[in-house]
């Protein structure tokens, strides 16, 4: 049975870039980047999620509506679910609890993905916090990012 992973990392941009690419290529992994810094409000959170993942018009703005359309995506076609949420620490600045927010949101991807589990499907959710690497460094670091990440294992 395929495992499913909620992780936290510290990829650069670029990484991201070629996870997402490879993820979809060779894989065939239905793939989603929700950018936190957008997110200020649970609200800009469900936008941005909807929207890339094309929820249908009846999407309720709620958790509990999220958790039911990410369960259903019968409108798309994949073998598993890659969704990265970058930034994801300056997710919910706009909220009087942002902890609060977060906390709800783990529990809920952590539970989609548990769903999708039980059926089969691979559902990973990476939260990134953004490593900034200047161009003339990234050589150095290509070699350390994606595959040995001590926080990936």
């Amino acid at each position: 049975m395929k495992k499913n992973v909620n992780i936290e990392t510290q990829f650069s941009k670029r990484d991201i870039d070629e996870l997402l690419f490879c993820s979809v290529n060779y894989q065939h992994e239905y793939v989603y980047r929700v950018r936190g810094q957008l997110c200020r409000t649970e609200f800009d959170f469900f936008r941005e999620i909807s929207a890339g993942m094309s929820f249908p018009e009846y999407f309720g703005w709620n958790w509990n509506a999220l958790d039911e359309c990410l369960t259903d995506l019968e409108w798309l076609r994949f073998s598993g679910i890659l969704m990265v949420i970058d930034d994801w620490q300056m997710a919910f600045e706009g909220e009087k609890d942002q902890k609060e927010s977060v906390d709800v949101m783990k529990r809920c991807l952590g539970s989609v993905a548990e769903w999708w589990r039980e059926r089969g499907v691979q559902f990973t959710v990476y939260y990134n916090q953004t490593m900034i690497i200047e161009e003339n460094d990234y050589d150095r670091f290509r070699g350390t990012s994606l595959t040995s990440n001590p926080k990936m294992k």
